[in-house]
């Protein structure tokens, strides 16, 4: 799902309009190098979806687990 972001510059009055993938689910399409620190995050019950078991992750929250998760601050 993409969805829209308003951007906004130093000056607050300039704004771009971008598009954002939104990854709701581990699927194709989810990138494949954030699926395994997700399943992780879902196994043990770090991540829950919404009531309709949406995750809404953005590629810059994907990024961020991942490199969380490769420090080992997830690890037992």
């Amino acid at each position: 799902m993409y969805c829209d972001i308003m951007m906004y510059g130093k000056s607050n009055a300039r704004h771009r309009l971008l598009k954002t993938m939104i990854y709701n689910y581990i699927d194709g399409n989810m990138p494949d190098w954030a699926k395994p620190t997700i399943k992780k995050l879902v196994k043990r019950g770090i991540i829950e979806g919404n009531e309709n078991g949406e995750r809404m992750f953005t590629d810059d929250l994907l990024r961020t687990l991942v490199i969380i998760d490769r420090a080992g601050l997830f690890d037992n």
